[in-house]
C-alpha cells in the first residue's frame, strides 16, 4: 500500500502542471458564477421595490388621467349658485339642479313690508325670469385641453358663490309698490311757473320722499341669489327738489326772455313757430351742468363756484307728454308718411307697369324734436331744423329694364293745386295718366304735346277755365298746365337740358302752392310746348300720378353723378328769377337763370245789361 501511495505522489512534473492549467478557467467561471449568485441575492429585493414603484407611478398616472378626463366640462369643486351646490357636476346636471330650485322659488310670491304692512307681489307681475342654462354656462368649468388636475385640486381650497342669471322689470316693481302703499303723492316737486292773469308767478318747491331703489334692488338680488322668500323691508329716503323758488326768482328775467322767444321749427316743406309762454304746462326746470374751462394741456377744471348747484344757471326742460298733442297736430302729422315700395316690369303685352309710388318713408321722432326745442330755448336759437328720418323705398325693377338704364329714381317733380274746381281736378288726373310709364331713349327730345294729343271732349277732357290772350275763358282741358308744370320741375331737378318752356301770362296761385312762383310751364297744342333732352347714357322712365290735389312726376334712370342746385325764387310781384346749376364731378354742365315775367290780371269786364 505504501508503494502505491508513493507512486501516486511521484507523478511526472509535466503532468501535474497540465492538471493545474486545466483547473484555472474552472475556478474563474466558478468565481464569476458565485459573484452573480451573491449579487442576485442582494439585488433581488431592490429590483422588486423598483418594479412596485414603477407600477405605482403608472397606476397613479393612469388614475390622474382618468380623473382629468372625468373632470372635463364639469363645474369646479366648491362652487354654488346661491345656496345650490353644483360643484363637480356636469353642466346638464348643474342646469337640472338650478332649475329645480328656481321653480320652487319662482312659484311663490315675493314679500315686501313698509311700516308694518306686508304685501305680496307675484314674480310674473314684475316679469321676473331666471335662466338656469345661462346661469350654469357662466360657472367656471374644468377644461381638459387647457387645465391640469392641479386646477381641480387647488380649486377645492376656495369656495365660489355666484348669482343666477336673472332679470326683472324694475319700473313695474316700483309702480306696484307705489300703488300698494299709496306713494304717488310723495314725489318732490320743483318750483314752477304759472300765470295769474298776465302776471308770471313762481310756485314754491315741495319736498317729498321716495323708495330707496338701491337698497330695494340689493335686497331683492340677495333673495333671488339664494332662492329664498324672506320679507324685504322697504326703506324710504328724502326726495329733495332740485330747483327752488329762490333759484327761479334769481333767474326770472332770463327765464322770461326764454319763454317769450318765438322758435321757428322748419323743414324744406314746413315752418311752424312755437312760444313756450303758451305752453307753460310743458315747461320744467333743471340746474345747469357745471361750467368747465380747458387748459392748454387739455385738462378741464370747473370755473370758480360752479360746483355748487346754487351758482349754476337754471335751464328749461320740456315735458314730451305735454307737447305731444301740439307737435303731432302741427308738424308730425303733416310730415310723416309711410314708405311706399315700387315694382316696375313689362307685362305680357310689353306695356310697362309701375306698381307702387317708390316714396321714401318719413318719420319725425318726437323726443328728438322736443330736445331740439329745449336746446333752442336755452341757447337763444331762433330757428331749429325739424329732425326727420328717411326710410328709402324698396325698388324692384325687371332686368330687361335695368339693362336699358332704368335703375333708380333720379328726380321727383311736385306741384299742388288745392282749391281747384272739380273739372280742373279731373283734367289734371286724366292728363297725368297719359304720361305714366313712358320711356325716353338716350339722345331723344321729349315733347309734352306729342304725348298729350287732342284736347277736346271726344278725347276725354272736361271744360274748365284757361288763359287765352288777355282773358280767362272756358275750354276743354283747363288745368292741363298743372301737368306740364309738374313734368317741367322733374326735368329741372333731374339736371336735364330744357329745350322749350314758357311761363303763364298771369301769375296763377295754383303754381305757387309748392316750391313758390316762377317754376310754371304753360302749354297750348300747336303754340306752346314743354320739351327736354335725355342726354344721359341710357333710357329714362317717367312715372306720373296724382294724390289728392297734388301731382307727382318721377324720373327713373341711371345716376351719372350729376347734381342739381335749384335756387329761388328771387324777386316778387310779377317778376321772378330762379337759378339752376348742374354739375358733374368738378364740371359745370348747366348754369342758367330761369325768368318768369307775368302780366297783371285784367279787371273783369262788367256784366252785360242785356
Amino acid at each position: 500500500m505504501g508503494n502505491k501511495k508513493a507512486k501516486k505522489e511521484t507523478q511526472p512534473l509535466e503532468e501535474t502542471k497540465e492538471a493545474e492549467n486545466t483547473s484555472e478557467p474552472k475556478k474563474f467561471f466558478s468565481k464569476v458564477s458565485s459573484y452573480f449568485t451573491d449579487a442576485s441575492k442582494k439585488l433581488k429585493p431592490i429590483i422588486f421595490k423598483i418594479g412596485y414603484f414603477s407600477i405605482a407611478i403608472v397606476a397613479g398616472a393612469t388614475i390622474l388621467t382618468v380623473v382629468d378626463l372625468m373632470s372635463d366640462n364639469r363645474v369646479l369643486p366648491v362652487t354654488a349658485i346661491g345656496k345650490v351646490d353644483v360643484g363637480f357636476l356636469p353642466q346638464d346636471e348643474a342646469i337640472e339642479k338650478i332649475e329645480k330650485e328656481k321653480n320652487q322659488f319662482i312659484n311663490q310670491p315675493l314679500f315686501f313690508n313698509l311700516d308694518g304692512k306686508t304685501v305680496e307681489i307675484k314674480p310674473e307681475d314684475i316679469n321676473l325670469a331666471i335662466n338656469s342654462q345661462v346661469s350654469a354656462y357662466r360657472l367656471p368649468k374644468y377644461n381638459f385641453e387647457k387645465d391640469t388636475i392641479l386646477t381641480s385640486v387647488f380649486s377645492t381650497f376656495t369656495s365660489r358663490q355666484y348669482s343666477p342669471a336673472y332679470s326683472f322689470d324694475s319700473n313695474k316693481l316700483i309702480a306696484l309698490l307705489r300703488q300698494n302703499y299709496n306713494l304717488f303723492e310723495s314725489k318732490a316737486e320743483n318750483a314752477r311757473l304759472y300765470f295769474e292773469g298776465d302776471e308770471l308767478i313762481i310756485s314754491n318747491e315741495k319736498k317729498g320722499f321716495k323708495i330707496d331703489r338701491e337698497a330695494l334692488f340689493s335686497d331683492l338680488e340677495k333673495r333671488i341669489t339664494n332662492f329664498e322668500s324672506k320679507t324685504i323691508t322697504i326703506k324710504l329716503i328724502d326726495d329733495i327738489p332740485t330747483v327752488t323758488a329762490k333759484q327761479l326768482e334769481q333767474s326770472k328775467e332770463n327765464i322770461e326772455q326764454k319763454i317769450n322767444k318765438k322758435i321757428a321749427l322748419v323743414t324744406d316743406d314746413l315752418t311752424h313757430s312755437i312760444t313756450l309762454k303758451n305752453h307753460l304746462n310743458a315747461v320744467r326746470f333743471k340746474v345747469g351742468s357745471p361750467i368747465y374751462f380747458q387748459t392748454v394741456e387739455n385738462t378741464f377744471f370747473p370755473i370758480a363756484n360752479a360746483r355748487e348747484p346754487e351758482t349754476r344757471e337754471i335751464e328749461i326742460t320740456l315735458s314730451e307728454e305735454e307737447l305731444a298733442s301740439n307737435l303731432t297736430e302741427n308738424i308730425i302729422s303733416k310730415l310723416e308718411k309711410p314708405v311706399s315700395p315700387a315694382k316696375i316690369y313689362k307685362n305680357d303685352e310689353g306695356k310697362i307697369i309701375i306698381e307702387g309710388k317708390a316714396e321714401d318713408g318719413v318719420s319725425v321722432p318726437l323726443d328728438k324734436l322736443v330736445q331740439s326745442i329745449e336746446l333752442a330755448s336755452n341757447q337763444n336759437i331762433s330757428t331749429v331744423k325739424i329732425p326727420v328720418y328717411i326710410e328709402k323705398a324698396p325698388l324692384e325693377i325687371d332686368q330687361e329694364l335695368k339693362d336699358m338704364g332704368i335703375k333708380e329714381i333720379i328726380a321727383t317733380g311736385h306741384s299742388a293745386y288745392y282749391g281747384s274746381p272739380p273739372n280742373r281736378m279731373y283734367n289734371i288726373e286724366f292728363g297725368t295718366n297719359k304720361y305714366n310709364g313712358l320711356l325716353v331713349a338716350s339722345g331723344e327730345e321729349f315733347s309734352f304735346n306729342e304725348i298729350l294729343g287732342p284736347v277736346d271732349g271726344r278725347s276725354g277732357f272736361l271744360p274748365e277755365k284757361v288763359i287765352k290772350g288777355n282773358e280767362a275763358v272756358t275750354e276743354y282741358g283747363g288745368g292741363i298746365c298743372q301737368v306740364s308744370t309738374t313734368l317741367y320741375r322733374a326735368a329741372l331737378l333731374a339736371g336735364l337740358p330744357i329745350t322749350e318752356r314758357a311761363p303763364h301770362s298771369w301769375k296763377v296761385n295754383y303754381y305757387g302752392q309748392s316750391m313758390g312762383h316762377g317754376l310754371d310751364a304753360t302749354i297750348y297744342p300747336g303754340v306752346k310746348d314743354v320739351k327736354f333732352l335725355n342726354d344721359t347714357q341710357g333710357h329714362i322712365l317717367i312715372q306720373a300720378y296724382t294724390d289728392g290735389p297734388e301731382a307727382y312726376f318721377k324720373i327713373y334712370g341711371t345716376n351719372d353723378g350729376r347734381k342739381t342746385v335749384l335756387d329761388g325764387p328771387y324777386g316778387g310781384g310779377l317778376s321772378y328769377r330762379w337759378s339752376r346749376i348742374v354739375t358733374k364731378g368738378k364740371e359745370t354742365v348747366i348754369e342758367e337763370d330761369i325768368w318768369s315775367q307775368y302780366r297783371p290780371i285784367p279787371v273783369p269786364k262788367p256784366a252785360s245789361d242785356e
